[in-house]
C-alpha cells in the first residue's frame, strides 16, 4: 500500500520556485517538465517504500537524492498515519541546515 504524502508549506514553496526557475531561466519548458517528473518519481518511490532510505539524523529524517537534478527531498515517515511529510526540496548548493527549523519539536 502506498503512503500518502504532504509538503511542509515552505517545502511546497521552494518546489514551485525551482519549477519556476527551470521554466524561466533555462527558457526551456521541457527542462521544467523533466524536473517535475523527477520530483514526482522520487515522491512515488518514497511513498512506495518510505523506510527504504536510511535515517540521516534524528528524529527519523531521511533523504532521497533526485536523479539528474541537484536536489534532495528531506522527509519524515509517520508510520501510524502512513504519511510522508516532505520538509525540503533542497538544491544541493544551498546551506544544508536551513530547513531543519521546519521540523516539529516532536515526531
Amino acid at each position: 500500500m502506498l503512503s500518502a504524502f504532504q509538503f511542509d508549506p515552505e517545502a511546497r514553496t521552494e518546489y514551485h520556485e525551482a519549477i519556476r526557475h527551470y521554466a524561466t531561466q533555462t527558457k526551456d519548458a521541457e527542462v521544467a517538465a523533466r524536473f517535475v517528473a523527477a520530483v514526482e518519481s522520487g515522491l512515488a518511490a518514497v511513498c512506495a517504500a518510505p523506510e527504504m532510505w536510511r535515517v540521516i539524523e534524528p528524529p527519523d529524517v531521511r533523504r532521497y537524492v533526485l536523479r539528474r537534478f541537484p536536489f534532495v527531498l528531506y522527509y519524515r515517515y509517520q508510520t501510524a498515519q502512513s504519511l510522508v511529510i516532505v520538509y525540503a526540496v533542497m538544491h544541493t548548493s544551498r546551506q544544508p541546515d536551513y530547513w531543519r527549523e521546519r521540523l516539529p519539536s516532536s515526531p
